[in-house]
């Protein structure tokens, strides 16, 4: 059984988003995400994905069904437990996601267990 994955996100020449693991496309929508000195890494299970290392911000984001953005992100981290009150953190978030695929993220969803 694995503890955990990291995903590797890319945004294709046709403008969607997909993800690899080790090399292989993945067709999940659902996933995680950390933030740590203004970077994104994604994957499955926020403290594999961090090594157990202290982050900025973790949530959790759905992918649309025609990859072509995001269709909702949240601060759903049962590990980190990162506040829906941390703007500044959620703008960190939206900047690095905008840098990186050029996609704005859609409004913030605040994860309620």
């Amino acid at each position: 059984d694995e503890i955990g994955k990291r995903y590797n996100l890319i945004k294709t020449n046709n403008g969607k988003i997909r993800h690899f693991v080790n090399g292989e496309r993945r067709t999940v929508t659902n996933f995680d995400y950390i933030l740590k000195d203004g970077k994104l890494t994604f994957g499955d299970k926020h403290s594999f994905i961090s090594k157990g290392e202290n982050v900025d911000y973790a949530g959790r984001m759905r992918l649309s069904p025609d990859g072509k953005s995001i269709k909702m992100w949240d601060n759903g981290s049962g590990h980190y437990k990162p506040k829906a009150t941390d703007i500044e953190a959620q703008e960190t978030v939206r900047q690095a996601f905008k840098d990186q695929f050029g996609i704005n993220l859609p409004p913030f969803t605040e994860f309620t267990p």
